[in-house]
């Protein structure tokens, strides 16, 4: 925590009191005194925002192995409850559901025939 001196107090109160926008002042004079926001909002007696958290790093992306695709078409060919795959191979619906799509796009999972109409399966009129 920096201490001001009495001159740069009142010369940072002026300032911020005669600012266009006294929020964006409060970053101004933080850059101009070379100290953190905390430090010039405690000399002009404003509360004190606390300081940002650090940005989060992202989650990892689910990489599919071979082997993990090779467990997931063996699953899907015994059920194709998305729910009861996730649930074995311990990884979210949505991630599954997503391989599982591409997998059909790829030609590696064969889609499943349309169902048939009423008027294609023979019935009278």
């Amino acid at each position: 925590m920096r201490r001001f001196a009495p001159d740069e107090l009142a010369e940072i109160r002026t300032l911020y009191r005669n600012a266009a926008s006294p929020k964006k002042q409060i970053g101004i004079l933080a850059d101009l005194y070379a100290c953190p926001r905390q430090d010039i909002e405690r000399a002009l007696g404003l509360p004190v925002t606390p300081m940002r958290a650090q940005k989060q790093l992202p989650r990892p992306r689910l990489r599919w192995t071979p082997e993990m695709e090779a467990r997931l078409l063996a699953l899907y060919a015994e059920t194709h409850e998305t729910a009861a795959i996730a649930g074995q191979m311990g990884l979210p619906p949505r991630n599954v559901k997503c391989k599982i799509e591409k997998l059909k796009a790829r030609g590696v999972i064969p889609r499943k025939p349309e169902a048939l109409s009423a008027c294609t399966k023979g019935g009278s009129a």
